[in-house]
């Protein structure tokens, strides 16, 4: 590989990443078996921070962009991280009724 393929490569690893954490907590919220979306948590300098309304992007070639809105303190967050140091934890939304099931949408049988 040249320096300018490498360059693009490096480009765009980022994306790539931003993308696939995209994708992954798509399925995964897709997967829980109640209404709502997973909680994401974080734990920048050793405090856990779980976050709502996520959205997720890059900045160059080697930092994700998360920006949501803190549960804990309802206020907006951003978090940049390396790539290197990603470290996330899904998971899933407190039921108001544990028993409940997800309301699902299908097709009908007659």
């Amino acid at each position: 590989m040249d320096v300018s393929q490498q360059q693009q490569h490096t480009k765009t690893e980022a994306a790539i990443i931003a993308k696939q954490i995209t994708t992954y907590l798509n399925a995964y919220n897709q997967s829980l078996d109640i209404d709502g979306k997973a909680r994401i948590m974080f734990s920048p300098f050793g405090q856990i921070a779980i976050i709502s309304n996520l959205k997720i992007g890059h900045i160059g070639s080697k930092l994700i962009l998360f920006q949501g809105i803190s549960v804990q303190t309802n206020v907006p967050f951003e978090l940049l991280q390396h790539i290197a140091q990603l470290n996330i934890q899904l998971s899933p939304p407190k039921k108001d009724n544990p028993g409940v099931m997800k309301n699902t949408i299908g097709f009908l049988k007659r």
